[in-house]
């Protein structure tokens, strides 16, 4: 009597463990699936906006001035130091 009440406790609750792994299983998967949906929104609809082009012209071209404000620094430096007496 004893012995069949606790196995059919045991079954119970081995259900009942099935049934949250499988709720488990299903809850990551979806998350996973939206996780996928969202990366392959921002892939398609960031990275091509004319914005961010516009922007990394933007940035190369101030990158381009600096170079040439630097050489032309650097230019200046050697004809002082050239010119100036030992």
């Amino acid at each position: 009597m004893l012995e069949a009440k606790f196995e059919g406790d045991q079954r119970t609750q081995d259900h009942n463990f099935g049934e949250v792994g499988a709720a488990m299983r299903q809850y990551i998967a979806d998350v996973e699936k939206k996780v996928r949906e969202v990366e392959i929104y921002g892939r398609d609809n960031y990275v091509k906006k004319d914005e961010f082009v516009r922007a990394t012209d933007s940035i190369r071209a101030d990158i381009k001035a600096l170079g040439a404000e630097i050489k032309s620094d650097l230019k200046g430096m050697q004809k002082e130091l050239i010119g100036k007496p030992s």
